[in-house]
This record gives structure tokens, sequence and C-alpha cells, in this order.
């Protein structure tokens, strides 16, 4: 499996200077490719022949980065071709709404430059603290890199971000799959706001919940602070936006990206050592786009909860403990009686109660224990509340 080590880099002044340098030639260098292949895309055919870039630029940022960028630029515009062939046949992913052409490393909102370095997987050379690539920049490096054991490395990007002004390192690397799986049976998953994986297992007799409570509330603290900054600077600077108020943007995603991060791991962890061998979780794309309801409640579910970012963790997580994933539907599993099926039922912030035959129990576990149901698991059917687990 293929993943990806991410390390802060140290350089110094005249390597820092040397670094931007570098990072705008390359960042010009694609803009030129993707304008020139955008233009004869529009012009009713494709050129994937652009030698002159290649010779302007090889003596600038190096053959090797020059070639690897006019790789990846054609890599680009393959993907590109090909989503445009699955639309026509009808065969769109749910997830992607419009096919558009490969655009260009710019940030639209400042107008300037995105700046990317492309090393190729023979450039470069991690050791003790150094950071050796080509040009003679031997930069000092810093972090704890999460797949210091791989069979093989691949492609070194480095980027630049302006908010944090630091230099950071992703290597993408070649791993080894580190576990199997210790039995075959199967976990239901249930996705949400307030508890963000609600768990069910064959022949266990108590759901599990991970709360996304202590998120919430952080996630909530630092939109305050947002707004508050955002009307300071509307008044005194007449501003949208400034650096302070972009910074706690970005703290704020980072710091619900950890907090998913590590409630995916332990609960993935978690139903390895209940020998899980297949994971079925509910599918939601599409339903941020049908739900409606009160401000607070629209701003939870568009603007904090991500649920694309969390099931690619799950996906990823799986995959590193050999667990398969199968992503079903599971409209209706939650506003159902699991009892006797129907749908006349009471809904009461995490309650659920059926009119029909009285059953009283907790929705998530409704909803993880019907999925169970519905695809053939072995759960017990037990509706009292999930043992909530929160960090």
């Amino acid at each position: 499996m293929r993943r990806t080590n991410i390390v802060a880099l140290a350089p110094s002044t005249a390597q820092h200077k040397k670094l931007l340098e570098l990072a705008d030639y390359c960042s010009r260098l694609w803009n030129e490719l993707s304008y020139r292949r955008r233009q004869s895309y529009f012009g009713g055919y494709i050129n994937w022949n652009f030698k002159d870039l290649y010779d302007k630029y090889k003596g600038i940022v190096g053959s090797a980065t020059a070639q690897q960028i006019e790789r990846k630029n054609s890599e680009a515009w393959r993907s590109f071709f090909a989503l445009l062939s699955r639309k026509k046949a009808d065969r769109l992913p749910a997830n992607i709404a419009s096919v558009k052409p490969p655009g260009y490393w710019k940030d639209r909102r400042t107008n300037t430059r995105k700046l990317l370095i492309l090393i190729r997987c023979d450039c470069y050379r991690f050791e003790e603290k150094i950071l050796r690539l080509p040009k003679k920049l031997n930069i000092r490096w810093k972090g704890h890199p999460n797949w210091a054991r791989w069979i093989r490395q691949g492609l070194l990007t480095l980027i630049y971000d302006k908010v944090n002004t630091k230099w950071y390192a992703h290597q993408s690397v070649e791993v080894e799959i580190p576990h199997q799986p210790l039995s075959d049976k199967r976990a239901y998953v249930d996705l949400g706001v307030i508890n963000l994986l609600t768990i069910a297992i064959d022949d266990k007799r108590k759901t599990l919940a991970y709360s996304g409570r202590p998120a919430l509330a952080d996630w909530w603290y630092i939109s305050r602070r947002i707004n508050k900054l955002k009307a300071l600077a509307k008044s005194m600077n007449n501003k949208e936006s400034t650096k302070q108020i972009r910074r706690l943007f970005r703290i704020r995603r980072k710091r619900f990206q950890h907090y998913v991060c590590t409630m995916v791991y332990r609960a993935v962890r978690e139903l390895w050592h209940n020998g899980v061998s297949t994971i079925v979780l509910g599918d939601l794309t599409g339903i941020l786009e049908n739900t409606r309801g009160r401000r607070r409640t629209n701003t939870m579910t568009h603007n904090f909860w991500s649920h694309r970012f969390l099931v690619q963790r799950i996906l990823n997580q799986a995959e590193e403990f050999g667990i398969n994933v199968e992503l079903v539907d599971e409209r209706g599993t939650s506003s159902s009686c699991l009892r006797c099926n129907s749908q006349q039922v009471i809904r009461r912030g995490r309650l659920l109660a059926c009119r029909a035959c009285g059953l009283e129990a907790h929705r998530d576990t409704v909803g993880a224990v019907n999925i169970g149901v519905v695809f053939g698991g072995r759960v017990n059917g037990v509706m009292a509340h999930p043992l909530e687990i929160s960090f």
C-alpha cells in the first residue's frame, strides 16, 4: 500500500531563498504547460509535446524536476479524459459533480502562484536529520515519519505553507500491510454528527459509539473567535480576512482532522482486536444536499462535519489492518423500528420511540443494528444505550 511521510524542513536563509526561487519556476512551468494544453483542448485537439518548455526550464529547475512536472501534468490531463469518458457512459462517481480540465498552480484569493517543487524518487535521500536534494541543497528536517520502514520511495513534494511560513516535505512511500484480520466477523457502522461512529459487531452485546462532542465544542469555540476577528477586521480595515483569521481557519480544520484520525485509529484497532475482517459502512453520499434544518444544525452538518474525510480515513485505516470495507446504502436505517420495521417513530435528541410496538432505543444504535440486520449480520438486536467513547 502507498502512504505519505510528512516532515517539516528547517532551511537556512540562503536555502529558503533558493527553494522559493525553484518553487516559483516549477509553478511557472506547470502553469505554462496547463495554459498551452487548455488552449489546444478548447481548440479541438490536445498537444502532448512541449519540448521547448522542457528545454527552457531544465537548466533552471533541473532536468529530472522538469521531466517530473511535465509527467504529472500529463497524468492530470489523462485523468481528466478518463473522467470525461465515464461521464459520457453515465458512470461518473457520485462524489464528482462536474468534470473540469486541470487548472493552474495559483491561489485565486491572493492572485499568487502556489509554491511546489517535485523531486523524482531517485534524486533525493533522507539521512539523519539531513535531506539531500539536487542543486547541492542539504536541508535539515525535523519530525517523526509515520512510515520509517518502507519498501520503495516515490515522489518527493516540497510545499511552502504561506500561512505558517514553513516548508514541508511530503514523501510518497510503498509499505507492507502491517496487520491481518484475526477472525471473520463483520462490523456495521452508522455515521453521524454527534456520535461520529456508532458500531455494532457480530455476536457482541454492546454497541460502541465514538462521540464527536469534544471536537464539536472545540470547533464552536474557534468559530466564535473567527467571527469576532472578522467583525473587527471589517470595522477597522474593511477587510474580509487577515493572516490571523486564515491561521485560525487552518487550526480549526487541523484540530478536527486530528480528532477524527485518532478516533478512527482507535475504533479500527478495537475492531481488529475483536476479530473483525469486514466493515459494512453506511454510505451518506449526497446527504448534505437534502439536509434542511435550523441554522445551527445546518452549520454543524455543512461546515463542521466532513463526511468525505471521515469515510476516507476509515478506508485508509482499515487497509492498514487488512480489513475490507463495504459501502452500502443506509437509507431509512435510522428512522425505522428494528423490532417491527415500522416507520411510525418519534425522534427526540438521540432517542427513537416506536408508536407501533413501543420500542425506545438510542437512534444511533438503531441505525448501526439495522444496517447489520439488512445486510445479513449476526447482531443480537440489543437496544441498550451504546458504550460511548470520547477522548
